[in-house]
């Protein structure tokens, strides 16, 4: 099951990150309620500074009138990455941020509908990974009002092509493993499976979960001599679509 936030005060929490600065990619699924109001942001999932204004964000927002997925960088001011296309309302989504260098972030709406930005800004003091708001300067700030699960951070920049594996459905197991330092399916429980610790939750709700491929378990077995490093991996399935 999926978590799910009503839109004030409800968000998870974890007050330690695997990952600081660029390069990263953060991904995630998500469902919002309502359209957004003139200039309103939603978190889906950010790395920030707990104290102060510093973050990368992947969000929905609103700008002159359309609602947009966004991958943001904020220290000092707002750089971000919008969509090509509007989200869906009430409708399960794919988004991703990469944020390959202090002057490059790219946002991917199911796996396409690409937006870049160039802005410079480099976030310091990063201290939290959030989901469903962004902490700021000691508060919660941007509350997202729905459904959210399957959050992921790397420590690479991904590739258009490896977005597409995960709005595709796959869980963030199949997509570089080797650099996955956060991964929190939000799948009823609030684990980290790549760091053991759990997420405190303020006050989220469990929701039905996305249709996503897990795998049943790690083998790693060559295919063939000139393929020996081969993953292989059997399929297993939850969700409701």
């Amino acid at each position: 099951m999926a978590y799910d936030f009503n839109g004030t005060n409800q968000y998870l929490d974890l007050a330690s990150v695997p990952v600081s600065g660029v390069p990263l990619t953060m991904a995630g699924w998500y469902r919002y309620d309502t359209a957004l109001g003139v200039g309103q942001e939603m978190t889906i999932m950010s790395l920030t500074d707990a104290s102060d204004d510093q973050e990368f964000t992947i969000e929905i927002g609103e700008n002159g009138g359309t609602d947009y997925a966004i991958a943001v960088t904020f220290s000092g001011g707002f750089n971000g990455a919008l969509s090509s296309v509007e989200p869906q309302v009430n409708t399960w989504e794919h988004i991703g941020g990469v944020f390959s260098a202090i002057d490059s972030r790219i946002v991917y709406l199911n796996g396409v509908n690409v937006g870049s930005d160039s802005g410079s800004a480099t976030p310091s003091g990063i201290s939290n990974v959030n989901i469903g708001a962004t902490l700021s300067s000691g508060a919660p700030a941007k509350d997202f009002n729905g459904a959210i699960a399957e959050c992921a951070i790397w420590n690479v920049a991904l590739t258009a092509t490896e977005m597409a594996i995960l709005a595709d459905g796959f869980s963030p197991l199949f997509v570089r493993p080797q650099s996955l330092v956060f991964y929190a399916p939000i799948v009823r429980g609030l684990q980290n499976l790549k760091g053991g610790t759990s997420l405190t939750n303020n006050s989220g709700t469990v929701f039905s979960h996305p249709r996503i491929y897990y795998p049943t378990g790690y083998t790693i077995a060559p295919f063939a001599a000139a393929a020996t490093n081969t993953r292989r991996y059997s399929l297993t399935t939850l969700g409701v679509g």
